[in-house]
């Protein structure tokens, strides 16, 4: 069978235009070769085909005794058979009105005889198998012949199914591969700057764990009263303020030199082949000047400076684990000195600094006069402004002083025992706040607490905890363990893993901290119980960045494709909620609902019948628990 020379034109037929969609998979194949050939033994024709439509052609992927060549479909026989979705036969083409003029019949291929079977793909015709013969056939083939016709039709259907779903999983592999690799570049990557972040330098600093290493240089950099010009100009002004100096650190560093960002205005470098503190010195000088230069933004020269601590391994330390809190101890003596220079480490700063120590006594002080205390921040409703749940923050309170944040004692969340005294009084603490208010007939949905890697690395924290539900007859369901993604992954014990899974088992709910930022990626996910992840607040105070809302609506696909729970966090301005509701998502907190308050205000605002603050789009919900503003 040659090709015809008839314009290629579109098939404009009743039932549509039949299209085999795999373009990639068009070429003639010596298996289909097979089911052509036994198609002309059985049915006694000197010729026969498997044919595919696409592109308004005809493809031959198996046949014998015609020519493999494609054609336009409009001189097909196979399009009408395709067409019809059943059997055909044609018994003398030059006596048919449909097909008397066609070159194949008029021309050498001499067509007389045609009988052909649909292929279908889940019930789409996507070709034929067929029957050819250069003499007419008055009376078809025998019922034995179409019956055997039929089953080779069906066979070789089934082979372009199989073809079609092997074909279907490599997509779904490489697109999955392609959300992989990007996960692990945001997991690697500050969302902000696009340097790398703290679990990048966890895995330089790792790979670097080894004798054989070559020297290398890490510095701690500070960027200098950032949060003065955060506060006075914006956080978008601060924001453009952490991109430039994350530029000019990379252009005043080497090609292999590795910039970190650690969150807000904390930065590293990490530099290969330093083999002395001169030369660490020089390359802290360079970063030093070049943030010398005034930073532009919407016409204002800001002017910011940038302090640094060095240290070097294995000059300072045979730990490469230590090389950090070395050249962080540096930079506190840098910033101890008046900011805006560089200072190497020295073995004598450690004795000098006792920050940890006084967070360490701050705490036991605190616990000890019973000033660790939860306060809570209500999960809101982002479209009708209701109250669904809470979360307990830990707070010290000191008598005549207002509310003191957590990180004042950060150091004693390092300390195994006093962590999980903390841990206790906090459990103990907001269980009994939710049975006052649970007897008190006030509608909290879940509250949610803290725990630290501390503390699941306890065997006995799962059955303590459960205990400790059945003491205060709390339901496990109206409880959830908030977990930073990145404890999970920095601990990968098995002590953790089962702790995490009792607790789940049990019935109380768990859910991913700041979830995007740290390096949790796709992969991890199925191998912990989650049913909830929090959106870190840095992606929803840009939203009006492209990237960060294509990275809040790709975490809220990827949520609701595994049907976890997800709750923004840092809702700050209406334009916030609106634009995450557009988004998809349904529960947010954050200071334009409430900041955190004491156990007392949020019964208050628990006890209220009807809403008396301004939510976001100004409606109100009667008989539904609501937070005055002038709460907070």
């Amino acid at each position: 069978m040659t090709k015809g020379a008839s314009p290629l034109r579109q098939i404009d037929e009743p039932y549509g235009k039949p299209s085999w969609r795999f373009t990639d998979d068009l070429e003639a194949e010596p298996e289909f070769d097979h089911f052509a050939s036994l198609a002309a033994t059985v049915c006694g024709t000197p010729a026969a085909a498997v044919t595919l439509i696409a592109q308004n052609m005809q493809w031959i992927k198996g046949a014998v005794g015609i020519d493999r060549g494609a054609m336009p479909a409009d001189q097909s026989f196979c399009i009408h058979t395709v067409h019809a979705q059943q059997y055909l036969a044609v018994e003398d083409a030059s006596m048919d009105a449909r097909f008397r003029n066609n070159p194949l019949v008029t021309g050498p291929d001499h067509i007389r005889f045609y009988a052909g079977m649909p292929l279908l793909i889940d019930g789409e015709p996507v070709g034929a198998l067929c029957v050819i013969d250069t003499e007419a056939r008055a009376h078809g083939l025998s019922s034995e012949q179409r019956q055997a016709l039929a089953m080779l039709a069906t066979q070789a259907s089934l082979q372009l199914q199989l073809r079609r779903a092997v074909s279907e999983r490599d997509d779904a592999v490489r697109e999955l591969n392609s959300v992989v690799g990007q996960l692990s570049w945001v997991a690697t990557h500050d969302h902000l700057t696009g340097v790398g972040n703290r679990a990048l330098l966890r895995q330089t600093l790792e790979s670097r764990a080894d004798t054989q290493t070559p020297p290398f240089g890490l510095l701690a950099i500070d960027v200098d009263h950032f949060k003065q010009i955060n506060d006075s100009f914006g956080h978008q002004t601060g924001d453009e303020l952490l991109k430039e100096i994350a530029r000019r650190l990379t252009q005043s560093v080497r090609t292999d030199d590795i910039v970190i960002r650690f969150g807000g205005d904390e930065f590293a470098v990490v530099l290969d082949g330093m083999a002395d503190e001169i030369q660490l010195a020089e390359l802290a000088d360079r970063l030093l000047n070049a943030m010398r230069a005034p930073f532009l933004h919407d016409g204002r020269a800001l002017e910011c400076r940038i302090t640094i601590g060095g240290a070097l391994w294995p000059h300072h330390s045979l730990e490469v684990s230590e090389v950090v809190r070395y050249a962080d101890a540096a930079l506190y003596e840098a910033k101890s000195r008046g900011r805006g220079v560089f200072v190497m480490f020295e073995k004598h700063l450690l004795a000098e600094q006792s920050r940890g120590r006084i967070e360490i006594a701050r705490a036991r002080t605190a616990l000890a006069a019973g000033q660790i205390v939860p306060f809570y921040q209500p999960k809101v409703d982002l479209k009708h402004g209701t109250i669904l749940g809470l979360e307990a923050l830990l707070r010290i309170v000191e008598p005549g002083r207002v509310a003191i944040l957590p990180h004042s004692i950060a150091a004693a969340f390092d300390e195994a025992e006093l962590a999980q005294a903390i841990g206790r009084s906090m459990l103990d603490q907001v269980l009994r706040d939710m049975r006052r208010w649970l007897d008190a007939g006030l509608q909290f949905g879940r509250v949610a607490i803290n725990v630290s890697a501390t503390e699941l690395g306890d065997p006995t924290y799962a059955d303590r905890l459960t205990a400790a539900l059945a003491e205060h007859d709390i339901a496990p369901g109206r409880l959830e363990l908030e977990i930073l993604e990145t404890v999970l992954l920095d601990q990968r014990s098995a002590v953790m893993l089962a702790t995490v899974r009792a607790v789940s088992d049990a019935g109380v709910r768990i859910a991913f901290d700041d979830f995007g930022t740290g390096y949790a990626a796709l992969a991890h996910l199925p191998s912990f119980p989650v049913d909830t992840i929090k959106i870190d607040q840095l992606f929803v105070r840009q939203l009006d960045d492209g990237a960060n809302q294509a990275i809040v609506r790709a975490l809220l696909a990827l949520a609701s494709e595994l049907g976890l729970e997800a709750i923004a966090e840092g809702v700050e301005t209406p334009r916030h909620a609106a634009q995450l509701l557009s988004l998809g998502c349904a529960i947010g907190q954050g200071f334009l609902y409430s900041k955190a308050l004491p156990a007392e205000k949020i019964a208050h605002a628990l006890s209220r019948q009807a809403r008396t603050f301004r939510s976001p789009l100004n409606r109100s919900i009667p008989g539904r628990p609501s937070l005055s503003r002038k709460a907070a």
